[in-house]
């Protein structure tokens, strides 16, 4: 984390935020 994590967070966690939080839901509905 620091070098880099900024540049990397910004284009690479926009991405995989969306598809890992559809995950996520999809996970906790499923458990519920």
């Amino acid at each position: 984390m620091g070098k880099g994590d900024k540049g990397q967070s910004v284009g690479w966690g926009q991405k995989s935020n969306q598809p890992k939080d559809i995950v996520r839901i999809n996970y906790l509905i499923e458990k519920s």
